[in-house]
């Protein structure tokens, strides 16, 4: 894989290294650079990397004339004016509009004619909204956060104006004041006011959506604020017509991921060839990921194995000295192999499943890396998932052990379960008690290479039916667990 920085005898980095390199971006980045305001001034260095997005642009910062800035340097060989143009667009609507956006401090080009680069003031304090979020554990201290950014929405769709890349990272706290970036997914709305009204709602639906499930009990009062910040324009909508715009968005934002998981990003690196298939998350240690790439089953032996089936084996090892979860998906016969040839390897299945769960806020062992193994480049053979261990009992031993204690906790816990399921057309594929660990007030969903997402509601209700029927039986003999379960179960199967 082939690196650039500039303290290798490569010469001055140009738009089109840039692009050939990927994310193989070393710092400190030193760029020969053109323009601006001070024409003297022709060298520019980042020390520090954001975000990258190959082949087309990065974000870094870096120090100008004496002050810190955010860099963003476009380089897409064919469309980085394009590019540039639409994010200083961008900005000016925001900044014509009056709404707080970093301040555009210089507009530079590389010297080699292939890339422009916009410098704006870097916010020493500021925070994004999402990481301060993950960091609140009060109700009443994410709502108020929530409500500030609400108002910056509001008074952009009063403007005229929406951020269409709608998430929390898109909006920065600092001073006690909010943000808002990514100027270049900034657009002007619609002129019909029937077609605005319902753009700015979707518009708001997409932020909502970000935040998991567990939000939604605070939508109502986030929709009331919103309309409280905004022209009469909005009144006229309907708080059910918003919640179902909510799931909408919250769908397309789940096929949308599981597309990126797939192919290397900020949180995980990909790797394909004829004969293996990878994808990990970047915590992962290098050394670790290509002792589990060279011989995965040697790793498995070194360990304990739990289950030894003929579909699959399941392995407790010991990795970046933490306990894993190593599940190889095996081929029982010659009819079996030639079944998986043609079909979606189960270690996938698990990969995607897994992060759908856990951006829908529901528990489960946090994904670590994917393999499959591939017969003449495209045809399926083993397949390999790894995954964080949860050293936990299942439910029912929990049930069992501590009599009525949990019973209450663990119902309410299936039940919020079953109205993300219900709610996102998902079924699970195998619902026994045993793919259900409990522990410190937390329900984690095993065994995911079964799950499905399904378009249809015919085909949904169908399996999802199947679900509720085979978690019922797992409560025979537990007679007061099994009338509320039962309960559970009959009001779940109501689908009007």
């Amino acid at each position: 894989m082939r690196h650039l920085n500039t303290t290798e005898h490569m010469g001055q980095p140009t738009g089109r290294t840039l692009a050939a390199v990927g994310r193989q971006i070393r710092l400190p980045l030193e760029l020969q650079v053109t323009g601006g305001h001070d024409p003297s001034s022709n060298r520019l260095k980042l020390d520090a990397l954001f975000r990258v997005l190959p082949g087309t642009r990065l974000a870094g910062r870096s120090d100008w004339r004496n002050t810190a800035v955010l860099v963003k340097l476009f380089y897409n060989p064919r469309h980085w004016r394009r590019h540039v143009k639409r994010e200083l667009k961008g900005h000016q609507l925001i900044t014509e509009a009056g709404i707080l956006t970093p301040r555009l401090v210089d507009q530079l080009y590389l010297a080699s004619g292939d890339g422009g680069l916009l410098l704006y003031e870097y916010l020493e304090e500021g925070k994004s909204i999402n990481t301060i979020w993950k960091d609140l554990e009060e109700d009443a201290e994410r709502m108020k956060l929530l409500h500030s950014v609400i108002d910056v929405i509001a008074l952009c769709h009063d403007r005229g104006l929406m951020q269409s890349d709608m998430h929390p990272d898109n909006f920065l706290l600092n001073s006690g004041e909010v943000y808002l970036l990514d100027a270049a997914a900034v657009k002007a709305t619609g002129n019909d006011a029937r077609t605005r009204i319902l753009q700015c709602m979707s518009n708001f639906a997409r932020f909502i959506a970000q935040f998991p499930v567990s939000n939604d009990a605070n939508a109502a009062a986030s929709f009331d604020y919103y309309r409280s910040r905004r022209s009469k324009e909005s009144n006229g909508f309907a708080l059910t017509d918003f919640l179902a715009l909510v799931v909408q968005e919250r769908r397309l934002r789940i096929r949308s991921y599981q597309r990126k998981l797939l192919r290397s990003t900020t949180e995980h690196e990909a790797r394909a060839g004829r004969s293996c298939v990878m994808v990990w998350s970047r915590t992962v240690s290098p050394e670790c990921r290509m002792d589990l790439a060279r011989d995965p089953d040697r790793i498995m032996g070194q360990g304990k194995v739990i289950k030894a089936g003929n579909s699959s084996t399941v392995a407790l090892v010991h990795l970046d000295n933490k306990d894993r979860i190593i599940k190889r998906y095996n081929i029982k016969n010659p009819g079996h192999g030639l079944k998986r040839l043609f079909t979606t390897s189960r270690a996938r299945r698990s990969w995607q499943s897994a992060h759908m769960l856990l951006m829908l806020g529901i528990e489960t062992p946090e994904p670590l890396m994917m393999m499959e193994h591939r017969r003449l480049g495209i045809f399926g053979g083993r397949a390999y998932y790894v995954s964080e261990y949860i050293n936990a009992p299942d439910v029912i031993t929990v049930l069992r052990q501590s009599g009525v204690e949990h019973r209450e906790a663990i119902l309410k816990h299936f039940e919020r379960l079953f109205q993300v399921m219900k709610h996102y057309r998902i079924s699970h594929g195998d619902m026994k008690a045993s793919n259900f660990l409990y522990a410190n007030d937390c329900l984690y969903v095993l065994d995911l290479d079964a799950m499905r997402i399904y378009r249809s509601d015919g085909a949904f209700k169908r399996h999802f039916r199947k679900d509720l029927s085979r978690w019922l039986k797992n409560w025979s003999g537990f007679v007061e667990i099994e009338k509320a379960a039962r309960t559970l179960v009959d009001r779940m199967m109501n689908f009007r």
